[in-house]
Parts: structure tokens; sequence; C-alpha cells
């Protein structure tokens, strides 16, 4: 177990320092580039982000949880790896150009064609990296991360300044890119081979074609609708899309992106070892949800002023996409827990089947939403993610053997919280009305703060035992 501590703790400490960079750059950013720019790059990235999805058809998802991970298997990995990264930078650097016409923009052309240089770098470390994650190696991982994340943003934030435009963002990222390789060689495992194989590529295939079907299925959720905001609704609309769900889905990432892997890699393990896990499942789905539900609800009551204060006036139309789309996000958050033990119980048709169902759902729904506008586009969003979050949920609970009442009783104490938060955090900002937008936001969340830990106190949640039995 405090291994596992340890683990979080890096791995929080690792995304959340991302997060704090890209949160401070995005504000930098949002003032040297304009939100046509800013679209542009959004759906160039988007494009290519489907791509990242199949380069390894999920591999790196089948090193982590494989019961037995021979040489031969690590080779056929890498092997997958390198053929499909390379033709997916051949396929990005011949088809942009059809991307860019189907959006009228020659911009589209240009990043995506920047970021297929990315494709020719990864195959150097994704293996050792999917070994470092299997193994809870999570210091090193801290090192490499945050490293690349600072050289991406500083080299971002310099070229934008210089005048590059929106084609600074893309070549921050395969700034990042090229930094990741270089620490990931020198972290490679001391057994670890380094010729690529084909014996076992049958069986590397068929697991990790499930996980990456998962994956691009997902991706599909969360890109798809801003390539149909995009062609939809135009270049900065989808600005407003970005920069509002954008904002939101940082805060999932900040809440949630140190617990996935940690959490897959200790499922994972117990599931090797024969453990059962359904206290382990529902103690997470508490601990998650305490944090998880009462942020979402705040964010959603301080939208407004927090645009205002982070981006300035000319994005303001991107407060009411963030407030619908929080609602989404709280569900999301927990169903990461259990999207977690699926993956890492080996149920990666189970996740397959989910993603294959309701991602292309949420896709087709919010084209015919966007006929009504942002808004309503934002709503099928959040509506198709309450849909994979009560299926996600709901699968998890039938494999660790959780009824719905044992679930509701560990997350029940949790949304009082976050009722109870919210409505400490509206109240401040009804108390703070007149103020200057910055002095709104501090006290809001300073409220907001305050709120949260007076009640999870008094309410004796579950959360506060675990830290008394830390402290003693």
């Amino acid at each position: 177990m405090a291994s596992v501590k340890k683990s979080l703790l890096l791995s929080f400490a690792q995304r959340n320092g991302s997060l704090v960079i890209q949160f401070l750059s995005s504000l930098l950013i949002a003032r040297l580039l304009s939100p046509h720019e800013i679209g542009i790059f959004s759906i160039g990235s988007v494009i290519v982000s489907f791509s990242h999805i199949v380069r390894d058809f999920g591999v790196a998802n089948y090193v982590v949880q494989e019961r037995e991970l021979s040489p031969d298997r690590i080779r056929s990995a890498q092997a997958i790896v390198w053929i499909t990264s390379v033709s997916i930078a051949a396929a990005l650097l011949l088809g942009a150009g059809v991307a860019g016409e189907l959006y009228s923009e020659p911009g589209v052309t240009l990043t995506m064609r920047v970021l297929a240089v990315n494709f020719l770098l990864l195959p150097l470390g994704s293996i050792t990296m999917a070994l470092m994650v299997r193994e809870m190696q999570f210091a090193r991982m801290f090192a490499i991360n945050m490293t690349s994340c600072v050289v991406q943003n500083g080299t971002a934030i310099l070229l934008a300044w210089l005048g590059a435009g929106f084609i600074s963002l893309a070549w921050g990222t395969v700034a990042a890119g090229v930094v990741s390789a270089v620490g990931l060689l020198f972290c490679r495992q001391v057994n670890q081979p380094w010729l690529p194989g084909l014996k076992e590529w049958r069986r590397v295939f068929s697991a990790g074609t499930k996980l990456s079907g998962s994956s691009f299925f997902y991706e599909l959720g969360q890109g798809g609708p801003e390539l149909v905001c995009g062609k939809m609704l135009g270049f900065e609309t989808v600005a407003y899309f970005s920069r509002g769900v954008g904002a939101a889905s940082m805060l999932l990432r900040a809440l949630v992106d140190g617990v996935v892997p940690v959490a897959n890699s200790y499922f994972a393990k117990k599931s090797r070892e024969d453990e059962g896990i359904k206290s382990h499942y529902l103690t997470a789905i508490s601990y998650l949800g305490a944090f998880a539900l009462p942020a979402f609800a705040c964010l959603a009551v301080m939208a407004e002023p927090l645009v205002l204060f982070l981006y300035g006036e000319q994005w303001l139309e991107a407060a009411r996409p963030m407030q619908i789309v929080s609602l989404g996000l709280a569900g999301i958050a927990i169903a990461n827990i259990a999207g977690a033990v699926l993956v890492g119980s080996g149920r990666i048709g189970v996740n397959l089947k989910m993603h294959a169902m309701f991602q292309p759902l949420k896709v087709v729904m919010v084209f015919f939403a966007s006929f009504a506008g942002l808004n309503a586009l934002v709503m099928a969003v959040a509506f198709g993610d309450v849909i994979i979050t009560w299926y996600s949920i709901s699968r998890a609970n039938r494999l660790v053997g959780a009824s719905w009442s044992e679930f509701a009783a560990s997350l029940l104490p949790t949304l009082g919280l976050a009722l109870g938060t919210a409505l400490v955090c509206a109240g401040s900002m009804t108390l703070g009305q007149g103020s200057g937008v910055a002095l709104k936001v501090a006290i809001g969340s300073i409220a907001a703060g305050a709120g949260w830990l007076a009640l999870l106190l008094a309410m004796r949640h579950p959360l506060v035992h675990e830290m008394r039995a830390k402290r003693a």
C-alpha cells in the first residue's frame, strides 16, 4: 500500500505540475493568438489525435496488463509500434491536404504535417514508457514528462511571441517529442530487447487491437464534437468550444490523470495475483468523488467570472459551454475508476463494446444538436458522457460483485459534499457581486475550499478517516 501511495503522489505531482504549466501557457497563448488561429490548430491537432490512438494498436496498454510478458512479446510489441507509427506518419503527410480542403483552411494542412513528425519519434520510447508504468516507476516518468512539458510550452510561447502564429503550437509539440524520446532512451530496462521481432505478433496484436479500439472510440467521442463544431459552426465558434470544454477537461485531467495510470497498474497487479478488488474499487470511487464532484460543481458556478479573469472578454462565449459540460465530466471522472477496473482485470472486450456503442452515438447527437447552436451541441456532449458513465459503472459493479446500493452508499456522502460546497461557492459569489473579476474569483475559490473542508469534516466523510489514519 505504501508503494501505491508513493506512486499516486508522484503521478499526481507530474500530471498536475504539467497541467499548471499548460494552464499558465494557455493564458499567454490566448493573448498572443486570436480565436481564429487557435481554432485552426485545434482542428488539425484533433484530427492527428485520432492517429495517435492507432499508432501502436493498444500495444502500450497490452504491455501493462499482460500476465506473462516474455522477451519475444516485447519484441513483437516493438515491431508493431514501428510499423504502425511510420505508416501513420506517411499517411498524415500525404493526406493532410485533404483535411485542409475539407475545412477550406491551408493552416490545418500545415499543422497536421508538422505534428506528423512526432510519429517518427514515438516508437523510440513507447515500449519503455509502458514497461515503466507496468513496474510503477513513476519517479523516472515524472522527470521525463515534466521536462517535456516545460520544453513544449516554452517553445510554443516563444514562437508565438516571435509572430509564428498558430504553427508555434505544433512545433512546441514536436520539441516535447524530441525531449521525451531522448529521455526514454536513457531509461530502457536492463533486460529490454533492442531489436523488434514478430514471433508473438498474433497474441500482441489480438489483445492490442481491442485496447486500441476502445481508445479509438473514446477519442472519437472526445474529438468528434470539436470536428463537428468546426465544420458546422466555424473556426471562431470551435475556439470557444475548445476554450470552455478544454478548461473543464483540464480540471478532469488534474483530478484523474494522476490516478488512472496507478489504478490501471494496481488493478492489473491485483488481477494477476487473483485478489478481490471490490472494497478497493468502492473506496477509490468514494475518495475520487470527494474531490471531483465538488470541483465540477464549483466550476459550473464560477464559469463566467473565471473565463473573464483567465482569458479576457473576447472569450466570454466560452463560459456557458464550460458550465454545461461540467455535469458530464463529473460523471466521467468517476467512470475512470470503473474503466481502470475493467482494463486492469483484462475485460478489454467489455471496454471496447461500451465505447463502440456510445461514443459514435454521442457524435451523432452532437451533429444534430449543432443545428441549434453551440450550447445545444455541448448539451449533447454532456448527455453522452452521462450515458457512458452509467454503463461503465454498471459493468464494473457486475465484475467486482458490487450492487448499486453498495455503490450508492459509497458515493452518497460525496453528493451531499458537492451540493453543499456549490451552495457555499454560489453564496460567496453573490456577496462579492459588484467586485472586480479577480476579487470575485478569489472570494469564490477561497469560500469553496473552506466550505469543502468544513463539510468534509462535519459529514465525517471516509476520506477524513484515511487522512487521520495516515497521520497516525
